[in-house]
């Protein structure tokens, strides 16, 4: 289980509830945390460290990040190791993951997905695979995925199929998105003193952030996929 967090706007001082996001989010992945963003430059900055999130948190400044670029972020419980965290980098794409692509050792993806990894972690399998195909949904149609991919653009593109939670919620011209209904709902609570309604993600419809809007499209899945109908995982197959 881990957190995913991201933000894509331009409202006035983001950092209060940024900041809540992420420390909400720590139930979700005690071990790590991270964040992918856009300098002034348009170079991907991305920092992963060790630490849950609310020393992380103590540690960064949103207000001296351009989050108007869009900015992508990660808690992570480890099943492994800690040397491999999230944000993951490759191309001009970021990603925050939660889910299970494969339980394969990493010494055999090469062979089983035509990926040469630089990380252990099979996250780094979807951006390989999305910066190739985009329809990582239909390619991962047996694996577990809860997603926010950032484009050095600033374009923030997230999806979720299976049982792996996702959830948006516009604000003041601004979009946020988080792990579950629960996390928003208390960091706004606690933020601003109100009561929010989310909107869930849904399994199959891969969503963007771009140009201060929202747009959407139904990944095209191939008939035999069950996942859209019964939003589980269990009995996939690769098409």
């Amino acid at each position: 289980m881990c957190g995913v967090i991201a933000y894509y706007g331009n409202m006035d001082n983001p950092e209060p509830i940024m900041k809540q996001l992420f420390y909400e989010s720590r139930i979700r992945g005690r071990h790590a945390t991270g964040i992918s963003y856009i300098d002034s430059k348009g170079i991907m900055i991305t920092n992963n460290s060790p630490i849950e999130s609310h020393y992380f948190i103590d540690a960064i400044s949103f207000n001296e990040i351009d989050l108007s670029k869009g900015i992508i972020g990660h808690t992570r419980y480890s099943t492994s190791d800690l040397e491999y965290n999230q944000p993951i980098v490759y191309d001009d794409f970021s990603i925050s993951h939660n889910g299970v692509i494969t339980q394969e050792n990493a010494d055999k993806w090469e062979n089983d997905f035509g990926y040469k990894c630089s990380t252990k972690n099979d996250s780094e399998l979807i951006i390989r695979e999305f910066v190739e195909n985009k329809e990582v949904i239909r390619f991962w149609n047996e694996s577990s995925i809860a997603a926010a991919v950032l484009h050095k653009s600033g374009e923030i593109i997230f999806f979720r199929n299976g049982y792996r939670p996702l959830w948006f919620f516009e604000f003041k011209g601004s979009y946020f998105i988080s792990s579950t209904e629960d996390i928003m709902k208390r960091a706004f609570r606690k933020v601003y003193s109100i009561e929010i309604y989310p909107t869930k993600c849904v399994s199959g419809v891969i969503y963007s952030f771009d140009d201060y809007r929202l747009s959407y499209y139904e990944s095209q899945l191939s008939e035999g996929d069950i996942q859209i109908g019964l939003e589980c995982s269990a009995n996939y197959r690769r098409v």
